[in-house]
């Protein structure tokens, strides 16, 4: 259902499931999860490497100076950033930092190209935020964002059912998945969606 090139955002309230849909996807690659929080999940995949960086300076030196040895060393296939607005909180003008997010997104956007590394992004902000007059999805990351994602799903919960829409890319379609001990599964049968 998801396909993974370039940079896929995952977008949605906290709860619907984005994280755990993430390391659902391609569950047997050598994923590194990277995030600021505190890890929480009923499961880890034994193909999972977690990293903890606590401050958007962190993250920058992580993925400037770090990454690419890491990816080669451990054989990693797929990256998730888990909260890349969260490294953002702390400024009092955040998009004053969209030419950072720009580069951390496109040295990962090089991982896709020249590795094949698949990257996940999750955020929680999509609207139609207006912003000097032009409309985007992410009030943190402001236009440049627009044209850095490849695919941008959205993950939403209603009435106990999780659904996940594609919003960005080439087709739209709609799934529902369910979450179990064992990650996240498609329904099969997706037909009364609309």
């Amino acid at each position: 259902m998801i396909e993974l090139k370039g940079i896929t955002e995952l977008v949605g309230e906290c709860g619907a499931g984005k994280s755990i849909l993430a390391l659902s996807i391609e569950k047997d690659a050598k994923t590194l999860y990277i995030s600021q929080t505190q890890i929480k999940f009923s499961f880890i995949l034994s193909s999972v490497v977690l990293k903890r960086i606590d401050s958007f300076f962190k993250l920058k030196i992580f993925v400037f100076c770090e990454l690419n040895s890491i990816v080669k060393s451990f054989g990693f296939k797929k990256i998730i950033l888990d909260g890349l607005e969260d490294f953002l909180y702390v400024f009092e003008r955040p998009r004053k930092l969209s030419n950072d997010i720009f580069r951390i997104v496109t040295s990962l956007k090089r991982l896709y190209f020249k590795d094949q590394i698949n990257i996940l992004i999750i955020n929680s902000h999509y609207k139609d935020w207006s912003i000097e007059n032009t409309t985007v999805s992410n009030r943190y990351f402001g236009l440049p964002w627009e044209y850095l994602i490849n695919h941008r799903y959205l993950i939403t919960r209603a009435g106990g059912k999780r659904y996940i829409e594609l919003v960005s890319g080439k087709e739209n379609c709609k799934s529902q998945f369910y979450i179990d001990n064992n990650g996240a599964h498609y329904l099969e049968d997706n037909s009364e969606l609309t």
